[in-house]
């Protein structure tokens, strides 16, 4: 959900990933351009800025894992999955792949 371009990298790894293990790349989940940095925040403070934040294009069929690349207190995984499921998808898992 990032918008750098070290994460458009990362991104590209990640999907990489994903497509060696079989599992179809379904990249429906972006975040409103608006949204201010995370780094410095609190965890209160993440979970706010992300409120009503995140977008979803679509919603993928069957059992789905989340992948983000960084997790620090959460938030984001939890916004993301949160809207997932609500548009009824069925989220499976959420793993975190980085590179180091």
């Amino acid at each position: 959900l990032d918008r750098s371009s070290a994460a458009s990298d990362v991104y590209k790894r990640q999907e990489q990933v994903c497509r060696a293990s079989g599992r179809r790349v379904a990249p429906v989940l972006a975040l409103d351009p608006r949204t201010a940095d995370q780094a410095g925040l609190d965890e209160a403070g993440r979970r706010f800025n992300l409120a009503g934040r995140v977008r979803i294009g679509g919603v993928p069929v069957g059992r789905i894992v989340v992948v983000d690349d960084v997790v620090t207190t959460g938030a984001t995984l939890q916004a993301s999955t949160a809207l997932l499921i609500s548009r009824g998808a069925d989220v499976a898992a959420c793993v975190t792949l980085c590179a180091a």
